[in-house]
């Protein structure tokens, strides 16, 4: 039975020996392409890499060299406005009324009342030294300021926050009671090195 069999195939394999071929073929392309699918993915994937790796490489590259490109029109503007914002530690001698008036303001917007600001000469509101920010040199003025005003505890401590940059309590008295506090604030006042500015 078993030889009948294998007679039988061997017969159907020489009436139909081109099929067979054919059969083989198309088996051998099959396999051929699913190989040559799996080698397609696997080189697609380690492109996706390398165009992922060359991608960082460039952004790198072009980042670093922009440190080294000259300063924009907007980078301009924001160093002159952060020099100038610098230059607040330092008042010049011609706009000491306007400091004045803007301390004055701090102490009636902190809550204080019966506020008087004047001006001291230099070595009585105390020693101060001097400041400075990189290349720029702020010293004491000529003159100092006091401040008096009337009020309670926390807007004595709002006055100390928001005293401007280009000045310096260099003594604090305080009488009365934590409600109502008198206060005198002496304070140094910084110019531009230089001596007085206009």
């Amino acid at each position: 039975m078993k030889d009948l069999k294998l007679a039988e195939a061997g017969a159907f394999l020489k009436t139909n020996q081109h099929a067979a071929k054919l059969l083989g073929v198309t088996v051998l392309v099959v396999a051929m392409s699913a190989w040559t699918s799996c080698a397609a993915r696997e080189t697609t994937k380690e492109a996706r890499v390398d165009t992922a790796e060359a991608r960082a490489i460039r952004t790198t590259a072009t980042r670093f060299a922009q440190q080294f490109s000259a300063a924009t029109t907007g980078e301009t503007d924001e160093w002159a406005r952060t020099t100038s914002e610098a230059a607040e530690f330092g008042t010049p001698e011609a706009l000491k009324v306007s400091l004045a008036q803007t301390v004055s303001r701090i102490a009636e917007g902190a809550g204080m009342s019966r506020v008087k600001a004047s001006f001291t000469p230099a070595d009585s509101v105390g020693l101060a030294n001097t400041r400075t920010m990189g290349e720029m040199t702020f010293q004491p003025s000529t003159y100092g300021l006091r401040l008096e005003a009337t009020g309670g505890v926390s807007a004595v401590s709002r006055v100390i926050l928001r005293l401007p940059p280009a000045t310096e309590i260099t003594a604090l008295s305080l009488s009365g009671d934590t409600e109502q506090l008198t206060a005198a604030f002496n304070l140094a006042v910084y110019q531009p090195a230089g001596g007085p500015q206009n």
